[in-house]
């Protein structure tokens, strides 16, 4: 299950209800629609910014980064 968190409400509801209140979310309304499609479970829901500012710096530092990043899937949590 991949679980897509936001705390933009408006976009949110335009996934899971299908309304698009602001056309300039067309274009972005569009592509997830079509990406969607692409996994067996998903989940979309709105989070509140204040809930969720570890999500939103690491989007700051992604947006400002150059070049390229992988991320360790394999975590040793017992260390």
């Amino acid at each position: 299950m991949v679980i897509i968190e936001s705390d933009s409400e408006i976009m949110i509801e335009s996934i899971l209800n299908g309304a698009t209140p602001n056309t300039m979310f067309d274009g972005i309304l569009h592509d997830i629609s079509i990406l969607t499609k692409e996994f067996a479970a998903l989940s979309f829901s709105f989070v509140p910014r204040c809930s969720n500012k570890a999500a939103h710096s690491v989007a700051g530092v992604a947006v400002n980064f150059v070049g390229g990043y992988e991320w360790d899937v394999n975590l040793h949590l017992d260390e």
